[in-house]
């Protein structure tokens, strides 16, 4: 049976300092993946889900890093600079991406078109 660590209590100034490390780590990472980034600051990356439901400006902060990861898993399969395969593996793991068709009942989408278009690199 797997042993389940117990939940960490971090100071409102530890959480603080995770948060602005996190929104830092947004902007400047070449490598967005957020089990790397609990790695690098010395925790699980559990422990940022329990940081964020402990702390309303570190759940806005973390759900913007899951928003980051994701655009960078999505843009690097789109511009080849990641192997599409292991972007979407990872979607689907990390961003509850699935490969299920829309549901009948959803009449309302059945007929969108979506157009994709390129954009210049700078």
């Amino acid at each position: 049976m797997r042993r389940v660590p117990k939940k960490r209590k971090y100071t409102p100034e530890r959480v603080e300092e995770i948060r602005i490390k996190l929104l830092d780590w947004i902007e400047t990472s070449h490598v967005l993946w957020l089990g790397k980034f609990a790695q690098d600051n010395g925790f699980h990356r559990d422990r940022l889900l329990e940081m964020a439901e402990g702390n309303e400006k570190f759940a806005e902060a973390f759900m913007l890093a899951k928003q980051a990861q994701e655009n960078w898993l999505v843009l690097g399969a789109i511009g080849k600079k990641l192997d599409c395969g292991m972007a979407a593996f990872a979607l689907k793991n990390v961003a509850g991406w699935r490969d299920q068709p829309l549901p009948e009942e959803d009449d309302e989408l059945k007929d969108t078109t979506l157009r994709f278009s390129t954009v210049p690199d700078n």
